[in-house]
């Protein structure tokens, strides 16, 4: 009845009777939602939704399938079962047809070998670095076994890279042969059973004792030798940290090198021992041609046959080349439409910011801090990405984790592992690592009578420069073990307006990737204390931007946590049938975001269920997360912005796949299924199945906010909602 019939104008400026009684009515109202939300008359409120999200990109230097946890494409040794299920003749087993089959069958058994996936991670990736950037082996990347190369399969090229990375194992007696110094030498490995046992010195043995690599029967008084000449390195490191030459976890050598003569001595004991030789007294080139025709045979036992290989690497140029999954993943952020995004396992952070910027659907997302986990400027890092046209960036940091230090300490050592802070330095969005630039740290809440550090903070802040929080000032790369290759990155985001009387909300948003392994108490403590770590940074830093910028609205806290909400995700932590059930604890890291910070995990539903987000054939878990907090308001006033709703979007739900045993071709498995899989994500689109770019789904939220505006913006905000045209 208010709306004018017709458009026609009169001498009112084209304002009938009729609109002007309902302007008034709108005025009345706005004033009226104005005193219910405890605001002056002149400022009503507006729902404002912010969308944000949360995805593990699987990095490019970690897609590569040879890596173990992966393999897609990997079979194994076939079972002689027949196609029907029935039994079949018994017949030799037939893999590599190197005469080591029988031998692979009594070591692995038939099918994918979970003890062969252990020896590639845990003795060639820790001690042979067959995949490490600092050695020239790099034994996961395709290119290195092309068809035809010297007249070889894939897999006589695989065994002769692996053999050659084995042999230079045991010839690591220089810095120059050892770039990462003492690190994961012979002589971590090689320790006394009657010292200490080991897990990965039996792994050794119970696979490299086939081919006569193992030390089982090696006579006592020749490990009390072996163990000896162990202990001298050890004793001669503890000399240098008393005397100022070290440090306990330095891989520095004393300067008159006899450091590196130790554990030269060591070697050449070892190898002698492994190759037969136990009088010591056998020439050098007779102990490496023994030692290089047992690694050969290592080499061949733990390798792959041609056929696994072919389809290994088929999978892999289907799954994980990088150049197709860039366009894949910016697909899969375009679908969601969040205005800012937490990226983890980031690393070819230019080729995905081009990516964004080509697609129309993101074309405004920025790249606005970005952190290598290594103080280097190598590998992967986790990453923040904005929309430009809905956020300012107002604030920029970082929180370098040191868990592991801590979690191993002595009481001197952690005395000297308290959360502290430096003027970090960034271009495009990139924080430089730590190793580039000279660094003034300050302490965290005035440790050790000094004062605090919240003016610092504060002057970076105005001067757009990272804070950068770390527990320790060792952050070189042979002091590793007093920092996490891990971190956390921190922006403050303030929400564009159009008129300087409306309320913007500001968020502080985290990203983090957290310590890897699941169902693994160290590791679950490990991550405790890293999150224990980024809330401590996180508050500080919250404070310092209130009291330098103004309020905080709400608390945004994603990344890979690696770990499920609750131990019935688990096998062999309780037999918890229902994981909703209340009585199923929560896993520490859940427990003390949700428990101890108030904060929600978005992702959960009522009954506190949630949908797996990574997906290979070990296990699937929900170990992504979007947690909330809206702060506690300062004073009695009524907030210019409060969080009125936050809500999850649907989590997909991916199927593994096999091989059709009649077409050789990929067909998808039933939901939850994973026997006779052959490859997990990321894989390629396989029936009604879209493609899968990483090995986790994004996930995301939306956040839903009342914020203050002035009253003709609120007029305008109910005229356009009510569909009124002048």
């Amino acid at each position: 009845a208010l709306r004018p019939t017709s458009p026609a104008r009169n001498g009112m400026g084209g304002l009938w009777p009729g609109k002007l009684v309902y302007r008034a009515v709108v005025l009345l109202m706005a004033a009226q939602m104005a005193l219910g939300f405890g605001l002056s008359p002149g400022v009503a409120r507006k729902d404002l939704r912010i969308r944000v999200g949360q995805y593990n990109i699987l990095a490019a230097n970690l897609a590569n399938n040879l890596k173990s946890w992966f393999w897609y494409g990997y079979s194994g040794l076939k079972s002689p079962a027949g196609e029907d299920g029935a039994a079949a003749q018994p017949r030799r087993p037939a893999y590599r047809e190197d005469g080591l089959d029988d031998v692979r069958l009594q070591v692995f058994g038939y099918g994918r070998s979970p003890l062969l996936a252990d020896f590639w991670a845990s003795i060639l990736k820790k001690y042979v670095k067959i995949w490490n950037l600092f050695f020239p082996y790099e034994l996961e990347r395709p290119s290195h076994y092309e068809e035809g190369e010297h007249g070889l399969s894939h897999s006589d090229l695989l065994v002769l890279k692996l053999r050659d990375a084995l042999v230079h194992f045991f010839y690591r007696d220089s810095i120059e042969l050892a770039p990462e110094g003492e690190k994961d030498l012979a002589h971590h490995l090689f320790v006394s059973p009657a010292v200490k046992r080991t897990r990965n010195f039996e792994l050794w043995q119970r696979i490299a004792g086939h081919v006569g690599l193992g030390l089982a029967d090696l006579p006592a008084e020749k490990w009390d030798e072996l163990e000896r000449k162990r202990v001298a390195i050890d004793e001669l490191r503890q000399r240098n940290t008393e005397d100022g030459t070290g440090d306990a976890t330095s891989s520095v050598i004393a300067p008159d090198g006899s450091r590196w003569d130790c554990i030269a001595d060591f070697n050449r004991t070892l190898r002698s021992f492994l190759a037969g030789f136990l009088d010591g007294e056998a020439p050098d080139e007779a102990v490496r041609q023994v030692l290089e025709e047992k690694c050969l045979r290592l080499a061949q036992l733990v390798a792959f046959s041609d056929n696994d290989m072919k389809d290994i690497l088929r999978i892999q140029h289907e799954s994980f080349d990088w150049q197709q999954r860039v366009q894949a993943i910016v697909g899969e952020i375009a679908k969601r439409e969040c205005s800012a995004w937490g990226i983890s396992e980031l690393d070819e952070h230019e080729d995905i910011s081009n990516a964004l910027r080509s697609n129309p659907l993101t074309s405004r997302l920025r790249l606005v801090a970005f952190k290598h986990r290594k103080t280097l400027r190598v590998d992967d890092g986790v990453g923040i990405y904005a929309d430009e046209g809905d956020f300012d960036v107002e604030g920029v940091g970082y929180v370098r984790y040191g868990a592991a230090a801590v979690a191993r300490a002595d009481e001197r050592q952690r005395q000297q592992l308290h959360l502290r802070v430096h003027a970090g330095r960034i271009a495009d969005g990139i924080i430089a690592p730590e190793t580039e630039y000279k660094k003034v740290f300050h302490p965290v809440g005035g440790q050790g009578g000094l004062p605090s550090a919240d003016e610092e903070v504060a002057k970076m802040l105005q001067q757009g420069q990272p804070v950068a929080y770390t527990y320790t000032d060792k952050l070189n790369p042979e002091q590793g073990r007093w920092f996490d290759e891990r971190v956390a990155t921190l922006v403050v985001l303030r929400s564009k307006v159009e008129d300087e009387a409306d309320v913007a909300v500001r968020i502080l948003l985290a990203a983090t990737h957290l310590w890897h392994t699941q169902n693994n108490p160290v590791a679950e403590e490990l991550r405790l204390i890293e999150t224990q770590q980024m809330m401590q940074a996180m508050s500080h830093f919250k404070h310092c931007v209130e009291e330098t910028l103004g309020s905080v609205d709400a608390e945004v806290v994603c990344g890979d946590f690696n770990d499920a909400p609750n131990f019935a995700w688990y096998e062999g932590r309780g037999d918890f049938p229902d994981p909703s059930s209340p009585d199923v604890p929560t896993t520490p890291v859940v427990e003390y975001m949700t428990q101890a910070q108030g904060f929600m995990d978005v992702l959960a539903d009522v009954d506190g269920r949630r949908t797996p987000t990574t997906y290979t054939m070990a296990r699937s878990y929900p170990i992504d997360y979007i947690f909330v907090r809206q702060p506690e308001l300062r004073g009695g006033d009524a907030a210019p912005a409060s969080l009125l709703e936050v809500k999850a979007d649907d989590v997909q739900q991916i199927r593994l796949a096999r091989q059709s045993r009649s077409t050789g071709t990929l067909e998808l498995l039933p939901f939850g299924a994973s026997e006779d899989a052959v490859t997990g994500t990321p894989m390629p689109a396989v029936g009604t199945q879209d493609t899968v770019p990483s090995d986790h789904v994004p996930v995301s939220a939306t956040l839903r906010f009342k914020v203050a505006q002035s009253c003709a913006d609120a007029v305008t905000t109910i005229l356009h909602n009510r569909d009124y045209h002048s």
